[in-house]
């Protein structure tokens, strides 16, 4: 029992640190209610419309919002109280999700209150994710940054293994306002586990410019430094033309593989495991080596996987492939955020994470295209074709972006 023990205080060994504990169970409650709601926008959308374009123009609209705030999110994280505006976004987060609760509950529901919905949905979390990361940075030490990174998307992870399977049966049973109200008080309880929390001390440097020069200030170095603009950069490719087919699962699982709402709850079940699969195994890694080589293996692989993906008719053949997907692309995001907290200076941590939003901004760019493709041709044919993309691009950068792939 003796290595089995130690290899689990050795992967979960950031837990325990007792604020870093508090901010890992307010992801995990907010996390699992979003992936309830997402679930189930998307198949009311379908139902409503029977259109695949308004599925992923629903997507687009969540995330629209990062394409426009990021810069004055990132700046407002690194001039104000990290803790408080977490909170303040939960509390909008859970604002919204009551409204439309209202409207389901009234039957008077529109699919514009769905894009509105979601494009304020965009908006706090715009504000929130750096926020969340720059706080982790200040309560644990930097030799913790690996492990605590890939604990914090093993929250994330970990909800959607439970939220993805409960927002069927809820869809079923419940409907659509059950799932709002459990979105509702998920938020309401991570600000619980927040409120214990101890804030670490806000860096002062940013607080003697204003926003705008410090927007510009984040830029300045991330254009100056040469692996922080690689990886900024390469950061837009997964998310233009990998991680878009999350927005064409309702389809798949209607007319692909002819499965209704369960059979979506069990693909993105099967994502979230290969995720959690994913994150353990960083996790279990410590400070592990070779960085920059998985950066860009978790880039191909899961690209390559989607083309696989789209050809397959099979429920269990496709649960199997978006369980290594869902490993893949855990791993990119896990190790993108590890190297930017490791790189960049306290100070700017905000800024620099605010263009990580960015690039999941451009994710509703590459959702509306698949969703343009998939009208036109199908979202197997349209989900193969940019996931074929992503991984050529993704072998081409390894092979030419030697100072990223050097990284340890």
């Amino acid at each position: 029992m003796t290595a089995p023990v130690a290899w689990l205080g050795h992967t979960f060994a950031s837990l325990k640190i007792r604020d870093f504990r508090l901010l890992w169970l307010g992801s995990a409650s907010e996390h699992t209610g979003e992936w309830m709601e997402r679930i189930a926008v998307g198949w009311l959308v379908l139902q409503m419309t029977n259109s695949p374009f308004m599925v992923g123009l629903t997507e687009f609209m969540r995330f629209a919002a990062l394409l426009i705030f990021p810069f004055i999110a990132g700046a407002t994280a690194d001039r104000v109280d990290r803790k408080k505006l977490l909170i303040a976004t939960l509390l909008g987060l859970s604002g919204i999700s009551a409204v439309l609760s209202v409207l389901v509950l009234t039957d008077t529901v529109t699919v514009a209150h769905l894009l509105a919905y979601s494009f304020f949905s965009g908006v706090f979390i715009a504000f929130n994710h750096p926020a969340r990361a720059t706080l982790l940075a200040g309560i644990v030490g930097r030799a913790s940054y690996p492990n605590a990174v890939s604990l914090d998307s093993l929250a994330v992870m970990s909800s959607r293994i439970i939220g993805s399977p409960m927002a069927g049966f809820y869809i079923v049973a419940y409907g659509m306002a059950g799932i709002l109200g459990v979105r509702f008080l998920s938020c309401l309880l991570a600000v619980m586990w927040l409120l214990k929390l101890n804030a670490p001390p806000m860096p002062t440097e940013p607080r003697k410019v204003g926003i705008w020069a410090s927007v510009t200030e984040g830029l300045r170095f991330v254009a100056a430094d040469r692996a922080i603009l690689g990886i900024t950069i390469m950061s837009f490719v997964p998310m233009m033309f990998i991680f878009v087919y999350v927005s064409q699962l309702p389809v798949f699982a209607r007319d692909v593989v002819n499965t209704g709402a369960v059979g979506l709850g069990y693909m993105n079940t099967s994502v979230g495991v290969g995720a959690l699969i994913g994150l353990t195994w960083l996790a279990s890694k410590g400070d592990y080596r070779h960085k920059g080589v998985l950066f860009f293996l978790s880039i191909i692989i899961p690209g390559l996987t989607l083309v696989v993906f789209s050809a397959s008719q099979w429920l269990w053949l496709s649960l199997v492939l978006l369980l290594l997907v869902g490993a893949a692309n855990s791993v990119f995001t896990a190790l993108r955020s590890t190297l930017v907290l490791l790189i960049v200076p306290d100070h700017l941590r905000g800024r620099v994470m605010a263009l990580r939003e960015l690039s999941w901004g451009t994710t509703p760019l590459g959702m509306l295209l698949l969703g343009v493709l998939a009208e036109a041709w199908g979202a197997p044919a349209g989900t193969a074709i940019l996931a074929g993309v992503g991984a050529v691009i993704g072998v081409i950068a390894m092979l030419s972006m030697a100072r990223i792939r050097r990284l340890e």
